[in-house]
């Protein structure tokens, strides 16, 4: 009791420095659904490591497998009350690929809420394929043109994602508004609550507030904005959500299609690069 006396005490002290505006606190609930189990079965990991196949040219250096689990329980002075479970799990391994010449190393960081053996060997056998090119990589030509795949997908979609949080348009990093433009004609961007497999599929924000599917831009236009419940109200804005999952819609071109064009391109600059120097260019 006298460490939280404290705590308390620390905090009305840092609070008194500078006076914020006013707002309300959170005091609604909307209930929600479990969708996932408490603790995941971390033993299938283990035997699906055991099983990690080696040959003369790929191995496995080490990994580490880490598991937490949270409970959050909130309670503000407006009578919210409401209380989450989270498991989060955490894959860390290191995978060796080597020739007559010389050797990697990948390192691959696997985050993911219930284990599902099916998605990380996916996973797994994805980076086994990416030590094994990375062993056979060459320094590339000049090009106009690369392919971004999965995880730096999301990276460079975020930036997106971050112009319409309610922090970033209130202290002025972003100057997004409803029905403003962003990014390309086809961009549509939503906020999920849950994605199967996710580490972040997290029922409540830190206020308390339901955390809830948006859509935020569609074609290109923006259509809702996202953020904490105190920057929100700043905005006078009441019913926004927190995003800690998002989808970005596909485009326009599958995945082949780029890969025939990505060849066609670089083919091209080597026969041109070739013809001027009078080299062999791969």
């Amino acid at each position: 009791l006298s460490e939280i006396k404290d705590v308390i005490s620390q905090l009305t002290k840092e609070a008194s420095y500078v006076y914020n505006p006013y707002f309300d606190l959170p005091s609604f609930m909307v209930s929600y659904e479990e969708k996932f189990a408490i603790l995941g079965d971390v033993q299938s990991i283990f035997e699906m490591m055991d099983d990690f196949y080696e040959s003369d040219e790929i191995s496995l250096n080490s990994y580490e497998l880490f598991e937490t689990f949270e409970e959050v329980r909130i309670v503000n002075s407006k009578g919210l009350d409401v209380s989450y479970v989270k498991p989060n799990h955490q894959l860390e391994l290191v995978i060796n690929s080597k020739d007559d010449h010389h050797e990697v190393e990948i390192y691959q960081d696997l985050r993911f809420g219930q284990p599902n053996i099916t998605d990380l060997k996916t996973r797994i056998g994805e980076a086994c394929r990416f030590a094994q090119d990375r062993k056979q990589a060459t320094p590339t030509i000049s090009v106009d043109r690369v392919l971004i795949s999965k995880e730096n997908v999301l990276s460079l979609m975020r930036y997106y994602l971050m112009q319409l949080n309610t922090d970033y348009i209130f202290n002025q990093y972003s100057h997004q508004t409803i029905d403003s433009r962003i990014g390309p004609d086809h961009l549509n961007l939503e906020g999920m609550p849950f994605l199967e497999n996710s580490s972040r599929n997290i029922p409540f924000d830190e206020d308390g507030r339901t955390v809830q599917p948006v859509s935020l831009i569609e074609n290109g236009c923006v259509k809702n904005l996202w953020g904490p419940h105190i920057s929100s109200s700043y905005l006078g804005l009441e019913d926004t959500t927190m995003v800690y999952n998002y989808k970005v819609g596909a485009g326009s071109v599958s995945v082949e299609e780029m890969k025939k064009e990505f060849v066609k391109r670089r083919d091209f600059m080597v026969e041109t690069i070739n013809s001027i120097e009078g080299v062999s260019c791969l």
